[in-house]
């Protein structure tokens, strides 16, 4: 799962940042998702230090921040936007 996740931020690594370190947390009554969560060295290009990946029990990806930060600017550029009279 920590192999996979970083692979899934590259997205928000931005150059010159690199990984200090992983861990490794279970959520949910009988650790139903585990959370993997990065820490780096400098800021991500969503403004953050660290970035995490969830994934149900048998190892199935749930959702990552860079994803999230993917999907949140898809959708701030499609909203309209106002127009000066």
């Amino acid at each position: 799962m920590q192999s996979d996740c970083l692979v899934r931020l590259d997205l928000l690594i931005a150059p010159g940042v690199a990984s200090r370190g992983a861990s490794f947390s279970a959520l949910g009554n009988y650790a139903n998702y585990y959370v993997v969560t990065y820490r780096f060295t400098g800021d991500l290009r969503n403004g953050s230090r660290t970035a995490t990946c969830t994934y149900r029990r048998d190892g199935q990806w749930v959702r990552d921040d860079a994803a999230a930060w993917k999907l949140a600017r898809e959708l701030d550029a499609a909203r309209p936007r106002a127009t000066a009279p």
